[in-house]
């Protein structure tokens, strides 16, 4: 195992030097590839090792069963060890080739396609539920799965994902859109926009910093219900911070202003998909019950060798 001890080493200062939640294509990463996929392999070539012995132990006749089954379950229990860990690996190195994690974010009305399939799902509603200090307490997205010509209505809530066509789609957070006008009386546009996008006018910049759902002039946002809905605006240009409430008219400029008209909230589903999940799970399993046969039957042997230094001494 000194190959394999060398390849973890290498794996290790890989591991500390690359970002592997960024995979992009380098040598890098096909060189951390190479050694985890070659560390398996040696993990497997031990393993198949052990079965042998194992094999080999049990067609061997003595006269001490105890010793022999003491042999056999050492063998087996690091058989156990080596094989989860393989597992383990093997599970892992298949989420990052065939498996995917993606960050969806959909408005009512709105749709998207499962990558790799033609299950479409279209977000027929969105709902967030308040405590009385106005924090949230649940986000629901009320969605319209259609597969094989098939269609139906499922609800994604926080720790209760929906699992279809091989994928978990898990409920992670929330956002806004602000709708604002600006312009004068005669000539507006609308700009659909998030907190903290910048609106690019003629010779200006305007950045929606936050949006409060309950704004009470000097309180802190959204610790109460009496407030009411605005958007914080900064222009760059003046330096300028203001707050323009639902509905209120800010004058930006000489023949400018600015509206707060609508919002509206947007939900972030995270879609992930592990091929490799089961393998990873039986690994751990087998990891597990490994390292307890390990301690067990190296406890029976250290009790062994205590019981033979006694009766050398008497």
């Amino acid at each position: 195992m000194k190959t394999g001890f060398i390849l973890l080493l290498l794996i290790s200062l890989f591991a500390s030097f690359i970002d592997l939640s960024n995979p992009s294509v380098d040598y890098s990463f096909i060189g951390f590839y190479f050694l985890v996929i070659m560390f398996v392999i040696n993990l497997a070539i031990y393993v198949v090792n052990k079965l042998k012995k194992i094999i080999q132990l049990l067609k061997m006749r003595t006269e001490s069963r105890s010793s022999l089954y003491s042999g056999v379950g050492l063998h087996l229990s690091l058989f156990a060890v080596h094989a989860g860990i393989a597992l383990l690996f093997l599970g892992n190195i298949l989420d990052l080739g065939l498996g995917y994690s993606q960050r969806v974010e959909l408005r009512p009305g709105e749709s998207f396609t499962l990558p790799g399939s033609r299950t479409v799902l279209r977000l027929e509603d969105f709902r967030i539920d308040y405590y009385q200090d106005g924090s949230p307490s649940q986000y629901t997205s009320k969605v319209l799965v259609t597969e094989n010509d098939q269609e139906v209505t499922y609800d994604i809530t926080v720790n209760h994902p929906l699992e279809i066509s091989g994928s978990k789609i898990y409920q992670e957070s929330y956002g806004w859109i602000v709708n604002i006008e600006i312009g004068d009386g005669n000539n507006l546009k609308k700009y659909f926009v998030k907190p903290g996008d910048e609106v690019g006018l003629e010779n200006r910049k305007i950045e929606i910093v936050r949006y409060f759902m309950n704004f009470v002039p000097g309180k802190m946002p959204e610790k109460g219900v009496t407030g009411a809905p605005a958007v914080m605006y900064y222009m760059s240009q003046k330096n300028l911070t203001g707050v323009a409430k639902l509905g209120e008219k800010i004058k930006i400029s000489d023949n400018q202003f600015l509206t707060f008209v609508d919002k509206q909230a947007f939900t972030v589903l995270k879609v992930k998909n592990s091929p490799g999940l089961t393998i990873v799970e039986v690994g751990g399993i087998l990891l597990m019950i490994g390292i307890v046969l390990v301690f067990s039957f190296m406890h029976k042997k250290s009790m062994q060798f205590n019981d033979f230094c006694k009766d050398v001494a008497q």
